[in-house]
């Protein structure tokens, strides 16, 4: 148990590091993110966990790397969020992962739309959109990455087992992270904000 909570630790500090980059590391920026991503892998893991008792979590490290190297080579324009995953678990339990973030991306998403509204009213109003909208984005960036089908990713799992509901789950993921991306680009958050992807 405890060899398995270093293993999410390491990850989940690693995570918080790419997508960090290239943000200043104020204590906003590592509160905001750490909240995206405790709601986007720490709740995945646990949903995960909870349907697969008998799986343990393990760290990819190569595929940790990796996600680090191409955010600082990239400015941090490109995140690759990928960390680990469970071992040795069913297609219905990856698929859950991958359904839990576009739930979360696209309810934050939502959130994110209606408060944009009235965005003009106050710095807390503001401040409130900005956060909605990071946690969206994290959470569509842990569904794209994730599905793809490498090392014990979500992804390589349901290329094997199931490739209608991979294919199926990879365009929708694909979709919604895009929606978010063409909002932002036409919303009022885009004069105030310069937000790496």
């Amino acid at each position: 148990m405890k060899e398995e909570l270093s293993e999410i630790l390491v990850s989940f500090l690693g995570l918080i590091l790419i997508f960090l980059v290239p943000s200043q590391y104020s204590l906003y920026n590592i509160t905001l993110f750490g909240i995206a991503i405790t709601i986007a892998f720490l709740a995945r893991i646990c949903l995960q966990k909870y349907f697969s008792k008998k799986s343990k979590y393990e760290t990819d490290k190569k595929l940790l790397f990796i996600s680090l190297f191409i955010s600082l080579i990239s400015f941090g324009t490109l995140k690759w969020a990928v960390a680990g995953g469970l071992k040795n678990k069913t297609k219905k339990v990856a698929a859950y992962g991958v359904v839990f973030n576009i739930i979360m991306g696209i309810s934050f998403l939502l959130m994110t739309m209606f408060s944009g509204t009235m965005v003009l009213l106050s710095q807390e109003i503001f401040i409130m959109t900005f956060s909605f909208f990071i946690i969206s984005n994290v959470n569509f960036v842990f569904a794209i990455s994730n599905m793809l089908p490498v090392g014990n990713l979500d992804g390589k799992i349901l290329y094997n087992k199931d490739r209608k509901l991979f294919w199926a789950l990879f365009s929708l993921s694909l979709c919604t992270f895009f929606l978010l991306l063409l909002w932002y680009r036409f919303s009022i958050i885009y004069q105030f904000f310069n937000i790496n992807f």
